[in-house]
């Protein structure tokens, strides 16, 4: 459990660096903590393409790695439980942030979760919040420091 009384996806990633010094792990806010509707946080799938366009295009955008293991907010073992990747960034103004989306039967990417907390708690303050620095990701890469994704 977090500071908010809900529990959180764990997200074990091996970096580009084989053994231990590649691997880490990452825990994202459950969706829960910041949304209240159903349909918030659902991104069309032009989104992340635009996304991978970035990381062709982008020198500061890259994919870094690759997910190990999903543990989702029950527990359960969600690593092969369809499409997700991570979105990792470090804004020029903001800081560290990130998002893990999961591509639905819906054909759209949901937000599964957030990081850090700091940023989830400023999301669930301010929707707003979200809708600007997820679309920075893919429209604005001149606000970013470095944008990682992870399949």
């Amino acid at each position: 459990m977090d500071l908010f009384g809900y529990s959180r996806w764990k997200v074990e990633f091996q970096g580009d660096v084989p053994g231990p010094d590649g691997e880490f792990t990452v825990y994202f806010q459950d969706r829960q903590v910041f949304f209240d509707e159903i349909s918030d946080g659902f991104l069309m799938t032009k989104f992340v393409d635009d996304i991978m366009k970035q990381v062709d295009e982008q020198s500061h955008y890259d994919k870094i790695g690759t997910i190990q293991k999903i543990t989702d907010p029950t527990s359960e073992d969600s690593t092969k439980a369809g499409r997700i990747i991570a979105l990792l960034g470090t804004h020029k103004k903001v800081g560290k942030m990130g998002v893990l989306l999961g591509y639905n039967e819906a054909d759209v990417w949901e937000t599964l979760g957030l990081y850090p907390e700091q940023y989830a708690r400023a999301v669930k303050s301010d929707k707003g919040y979200f809708d600007t620095y997820i679309a920075y990701f893919a429209m604005k890469p001149e606000e970013w420091e470095a944008v990682h994704l992870l399949e």
